[in-house]
């Protein structure tokens, strides 16, 4: 059976992990962190799991529900979900699969950003922490592509 896999390369990975750290202040300033924590619980027990077969269940839940949002994204972030067979999967090690947890974790705080967080503030707050940080260059991008996430459409 084929599932359903990002490919990524370790500097996607970082890049994402860094956006994904002015997120978290973002929605902290913003007050939304809680409704986020709350979707990315099950994600967040799994990183504790020592069951391979176990955190590809929970990872396979998200990347069912985010499978559309995650490739919308693709031409930003060279994050694509793919489908796998058994043996490839068979070939991953814990550490990254654990990893895959993270950006499960990371999409679903940028989901909630873009489908039920209040836009205005966020994104004023967001892009001035971009533009102050290693990510500036990517600040007027990824304004853009959360405009036209919250206002339904795909960048």
């Amino acid at each position: 059976m084929n599932r359903q896999f990002p490919y990524s390369t370790e500097g996607d990975l970082q890049r994402y992990h860094q956006i994904c750290h002015l997120l978290d202040q973002t929605l902290e300033a913003t007050h939304m962190l809680i409704q986020v924590k709350f979707k990315s619980q099950s994600a967040k027990a799994a990183l504790q799991y020592d069951d391979k077969l176990s955190i590809w269940q929970v990872l396979q839940q998200y990347y069912r529900k985010y499978f559309n949002f995650i490739n919308s994204f693709s031409e930003f972030t060279h994050i694509k979900l793919i489908p796998v067979d058994a043996d490839y999967y068979n070939q991953l090690s814990m550490d990254f699969l654990k990893g895959q947890l993270y950006f499960v974790i990371s999409v679903v705080y940028i989901y909630e950003i873009c489908h039920h967080i209040e836009g205005a503030a966020f994104q004023k707050h967001f892009v001035k922490c971009l533009k102050n940080s290693e990510l500036s260059e990517y600040a007027e991008e990824i304004a853009s592509c959360f405009r036209l996430s919250m206002k339904g459409g795909h960048p």
